[in-house]
């Protein structure tokens, strides 16, 4: 009779004591004071055990909400806006590799040859639907080595044009708007996988173009390089372009050919559409900061050139593609 009191005891000073969130000791010390207090009152043991029964149950309960209640505050809550920083390493493509006459034209950059950086947003807009936008700055360059003679083919003593180097640099903004649809994850639902695509506006600022090109000539069909002549052209956005030639005496360089060219013919378009998709893992650290990190593909709509004729008397046109890691650190704002 003893032990059930004992029993009825503990679980009373459980339930009651929950709040407090007192030890186990000193609930079982508790209990013995109300075992010593209440053996000689208790007449109906069945009636003790079906409140010890019902007392249990309750424990049970407040037990299980204390665990969901815990759960609930690691969780995201509802947020109105989120803001941060990105950046985003990527590997810029332009012109493709190509067979040229004469030779082939090889793409040397590789790896990231370009980033972007600025402010991203997200409005959330359902449960699992936002609308996501950002305003970056981006710088991008290609190098290309051409193995490529521009003209010249029946004569045999005629001096052909060797392109030895390409060099572009592009700076732009990028405001990509775009349908995000994300998901929560995990044990404590606060890992978020993001899948996203849209349109991207860009805006060209700047752009610097450099070729420089050698001699060559053709003896029994066979093309070599002279090193006496060098020429470097410079072409930047207004289009004017900056011509000067070298010719190599005893190893020395001298200039004879230094022309700045009076028309201007703007090369690259200032304004260009393209098209986003990608994926983004994001963790919350709190209930007000967020890391992502992700990786997308951007692929412009438009051609890169004004005109329907690439740079440096190139004859085909080009559009800029982009593979990028995203990097995100952001804040909700409740």
């Amino acid at each position: 009779m003893k032990k059930l009191i004992l029993i009825f005891g503990l679980l009373t000073c459980l339930t009651f004591s929950s709040v407090a969130q007192e030890t186990p000791i000193e609930l079982i010390q508790e209990a013995r004071v109300l075992v010593k207090d209440s053996a000689e009152t208790v007449e109906n043991p069945k009636a003790l055990v079906k409140e010890a029964e019902a007392l249990l149950k309750n424990l049970k309960a407040l037990d299980k909400q204390d665990k969901q209640n815990k759960k609930s505050t690691k969780e995201a809550k509802p947020y109105r806006f989120q803001v941060g920083l990105t950046y985003q390493p990527f590997a810029f493509k332009n012109y493709e590799d190509e067979n040229e006459a004469g030779g082939d034209k090889t793409l040397t950059a590789s790896g990231f040859n370009g980033f972007a950086l600025g402010l991203a947003f997200r409005k959330p807009l359902t449960k699992r639907f936002s609308l996501k936008s950002e305003l970056t700055y981006s710088q991008q360059n290609e190098k290309y080595e051409f193995s490529t003679i521009s003209f010249g083919f029946l004569d045999e003593d005629q001096t052909y044009i060797y392109d030895g180097k390409v060099e572009i640099e592009y700076n732009l903004f990028k405001m990509p708007v775009l349908a995000d649809y994300s998901f929560a994850f995990g044990a404590d639902k606060t890992w978020f996988l993001h899948a996203y695509t849209g349109l991207q506006f860009s805006y060209l600022t700047s752009y610097t173009a450099s070729r420089r090109t050698y001699e060559a000539t053709r003896t029994d069909g066979v093309y070599q390089i002279n090193q006496g002549r060098v020429t470097d052209e410079f072409i930047d956005k207004s289009g004017q372009m900056q011509r000067k030639s070298w010719e190599y005496v005893d190893n020395e360089a001298v200039l004879i050919q230094d022309l700045n060219s009076t028309e201007k013919h703007p090369f690259f378009r200032d304004f260009s559409l393209g098209i986003v998709a990608g994926f983004e893992v994001e963790r919350l650290l709190n209930d007000k900061f967020v890391i992502g990190l992700g990786t997308r593909y951007e692929y412009n709509l438009s051609q890169s050139e004004e005109n329907d004729f690439g740079i440096f008397g190139r004859s085909d046109t080009s559009t800029q593609r982009r593979l990028a890691l995203t990097v995100s650190v952001s804040r909700l704002i409740h």
